[in-house]
């Protein structure tokens, strides 16, 4: 008895009828959508997708349709992606190290109340450039210890050390 091929997809016929000579990107929004919504069902704590792993609007659309209502941006320009397509969902300003100007411009502009920081520095600018608003979420982002089954080494690059951590959060 002959041996059945599977019938190819809706994106394996795209290719061979295309032969596209750049690389070609198919999204598949149900899966993501699908895929939030386990995550989100699974998971007890509040769920942040973080924009700069994939920022495509289709991909973002469809882990909201999935339940994500939180976002970490990294970058102005997220927070305003975000601010455009959701301006009723949770953004929190992530990067460690923010301009003067996205800061200032993430709160009085984007209703960003969420940043976080790991340093003395980084807290007395998002202090100055909120006027020390109430109702700000300031995380503090700890140093985690080098080694274990991390494949590289990042411990050194961003986070506070547990003693720093502590006097972060009694100043904040």
């Amino acid at each position: 008895m002959p041996r059945m091929r599977p019938k190819p997809s809706g994106v394996l016929e795209a290719v061979l009828a295309r032969r596209p000579a750049e690389p070609l990107h198919c999204l598949r929004p149900a899966v993501f959508a699908e895929a939030a919504r386990r995550f989100v069902a699974g998971f007890p704590g509040e769920v942040l997708y973080a924009v700069k792993c994939n920022p495509q609007e289709a991909v973002l659309k469809a882990l909201r349709t999935g339940g994500i209502r939180r976002f970490d941006a990294a970058s102005l320009p997220e927070v305003q992606l975000i601010n455009r397509l959701f301006p009723h969902d949770s953004v929190h300003f992530m990067h460690p190290v923010k301009p003067r100007s996205a800061i200032r411009a993430a709160f009085h502009q984007h209703g960003v109340r969420d940043f976080a920081l790991d340093s003395s520095e980084e807290l007395a600018k998002i202090l100055a450039e909120t006027q020390a608003a109430g109702g700000l979420g300031l995380l503090v982002r700890l140093a985690l210890p080098a080694g274990g089954a991390a494949r590289w080494d990042l411990s050194g690059k961003f986070g506070a050390q547990p003693a720093q951590a502590a006097a972060l959060l009694r100043a904040a």
